[in-house]
């Protein structure tokens, strides 16, 4: 009968044996079952609930693939608050400067930001059913520094509102101080007044 082994004692001041490496977690891959993944397959991406940062670099993101794959129309469907006038408007950047067309249609809510969005629908492309859709941006910036910081950070945030006033009128019927107006006190919309002011091109499901 053969003896079981001797393990192996270090010896003092020899090599020390290699620790093993932890092992990280992996995310699971996105499921082909995945309802956005199997809209992001038929062209058609959501953009729901608020409009925060993680929000606003995905749908770009999934913009620019589907913009990089070909030129068919991508459909964008909003159910959403709106968000920060700085981080929706990417958004709006990306859509004005793709060469696919995208249609924005609203299925329940516009809100804000979301309804800026909603009217860059390109091509005469956005629409809405009988959905609430309100131009004002509830927006509150706390303002801290010195005098000079926040003097800086004030006059950002008044060009920033100015610039989507003015793409705002671009693409509508109001003028550059109607939108600014309206995304400051504006209240909820019908969808009929929304199309009188061209923030839509159509209601569908009348």
């Amino acid at each position: 009968m053969l003896d079981p082994p001797i393990p192996e004692i270090p010896h003092p001041g020899g090599p020390e044996r290699p620790a093993s490496e932890p092992t990280l977690p992996v995310a699971p891959a996105p499921s082909i079952d995945d309802p956005r993944t199997q809209l992001r397959a038929q062209r058609r991406l959501l953009l729901t609930g608020r409009i925060d940062d993680a929000t606003a670099t995905r749908i770009c993101a999934e913009l620019m693939l589907l913009d990089g794959q070909e030129d068919a129309p991508v459909e964008l469907l909003i159910n959403s608050t709106g968000g920060p006038v700085a981080t929706a408007a990417s958004i709006i950047d990306v859509v004005t400067l793709m060469r696919a067309p995208v249609a924005t249609r609203c299925l329940g809510i516009a809100a804000g930001m979301a309804a800026v969005v909603l009217a860059h629908g390109t091509g005469g492309r956005s629409a809405a059913t009988r959905s609430a859709i309100s131009l004002r941006i509830d927006e509150h910036h706390a303002i801290d520094g010195r005098a000079d910081d926040i003097q800086r950070q004030s006059a950002q945030i008044t060009a920033a509102w100015q610039h989507v006033a003015e793409q705002l009128a671009a693409v509508s019927a109001l003028s550059a101080h109607e939108a600014a107006s309206a995304l400051r006190d504006g209240g909820p919309l019908t969808a009929d007044e929304a199309l009188a002011a061209r923030l839509i091109d159509e209601i569908v499901g009348r």
